[in-house]
């Protein structure tokens, strides 16, 4: 009896050891920043790419 109690309780406590480590995955994301010159000047209108290289993801944008 003792050997099966400890047996499901390694189970439970796996399962919910692995499962909180899908909670830290996110499918959104943000990125904010300045664009600014050599003096620290904001420039507007500038034109922004984020590239993600290993998963083939191109964005490009306009700062306001």
């Amino acid at each position: 009896m003792r050997k099966n109690l400890i047996f499901i309780s390694s189970i439970v406590l796996s399962v919910l050891f692995f499962s909180a480590s899908t909670f830290a995955q996110s499918q959104f994301g943000e990125i904010s920043g300045t664009v600014s010159d050599q003096n620290g000047a904001v420039v507007p209108n500038a034109s922004v790419t984020v590239t993600g290289v290993s998963i083939g993801f191109n964005r490009t944008t306009t700062t306001d």
